[in-house]
């Protein structure tokens, strides 16, 4: 009896081993009882991934430098990306996206724009029907004539003179029109990056800017001064005039106001401030005057008062 037993231990091991074993097993009292089903058991669920959407600067970056590669407008796509990866170095995305844009960027041309030139090349046969021109004796005619008309430009020349010096005498109140503000807007804001970042340029303050927003600029206490001291820089990514709201000229004065749109964010030892970062469209009141006959940008702030660039003073101050 015991000898049977020990047999029907064996077999019963021999097979679960092999993995013969129903998926219902006879107890030891001769009842059939279930197995275990390993499948039942609930798996780890994953956490869902986040949905925000621009809810930080960082979002709006990758969503704008996605937007401006649809566009095949690479370059801005690169600024997008990369002040991104500021918001998160690091940031996998970031760093994949700011190398597939690089390589946009060196990727030469491709040959199907240069195609449709060939058809034209086959209009040239049409030139040999120049040699039907040929007929030398029309600038031989022209040749006799000219010596009667000298006296006549010498006349014309001694009038010219005359109309010219009497332009400068008279300055008119519009010689500063709505597009020269504009041109003058748009080379203050590419010459930013330079100016409120090293090299801290002051040449181009010389050149663009006169009155209280040159001595904001340039003086001891002033704003380029206290970024140096404080090692701090502002980086800019789009700006653009968007349109024009008022303009008003009067002599050697004029204002204009403009809807302008500006990605601004300061760094200081490294870091993001907050405060003195903004990405918006907001209306700004420039002044210009005329400095010497050349127009220059004498004060610019948004119309509520905010000083922009220099309203980094007002903080240092408040801090103290």
């Amino acid at each position: 009896m015991a000898l049977r037993f020990r047999e029907l231990i064996l077999t019963l091991g021999l097979i679960s081993e092999l993995g013969l074993l129903p998926a219902q097993a006879q107890g030891w009292n001769g009842q059939m009882r279930p197995l275990p089903n390993l499948a039942q058991t609930p798996a780890p669920s994953t956490p869902p991934a986040s949905t925000s959407k621009g809810s930080t600067f960082y979002d709006r970056y990758m969503q704008a430098g996605y937007t401006a590669t649809n566009r095949r407008d690479h370059s801005t796509a690169l600024v997008y990306f990369k002040r991104a990866l500021d918001e998160r170095p690091e940031d996998t995305y970031a760093i994949q996206a700011i190398r597939n844009v690089e390589t946009y960027l060196k990727a030469p041309p491709s040959p199907s724009t240069a195609k449709p030139t060939t058809p034209t090349k086959p209009a040239t046969p049409a030139k040999p029907a120049t040699p039907i021109a040929k007929p030398a004796a029309k600038p031989a005619a022209k040749l006799t004539p000219p010596k009667t008309p000298p006296t006549t430009a010498t006349a014309t020349a001694t009038k010219a003179p005359a109309a010219v010096v009497v332009v400068p005498s008279a300055p008119p109140s519009d010689a500063f029109n709505e597009q020269q503000a504009v041109a003058l807007i748009n080379r203050w804001l590419q010459a930013k990056a330079e100016v409120f970042a090293p090299p801290y340029d002051q040449q181009q303050v010389v050149d663009l800017t006169t009155g209280e927003l040159f001595a904001s600029l340039v003086k001891p206490d002033g704003v380029l001064n206290w970024l140096k001291i404080n090692r701090a820089y502002f980086r800019y990514g789009v700006q653009n005039v968007d349109s024009i709201e008022r303009f008003v000229v009067a002599r050697d004065r004029a204002t204009i106001e403009v809807n302008l749109t500006e990605d601004r964010t300061l760094y200081r030892n490294g870091t993001i401030d907050p405060n003195q970062t903004d990405f918006s469209s907001q209306r700004v009141r420039f002044t210009f005057v005329a400095d010497n006959g050349v127009w220059k940008i004498a004060d610019y702030k948004t119309v509520n008062g905010l000083l922009l660039e220099r309203s980094i003073l007002e903080a240092a101050s408040l801090a103290r």
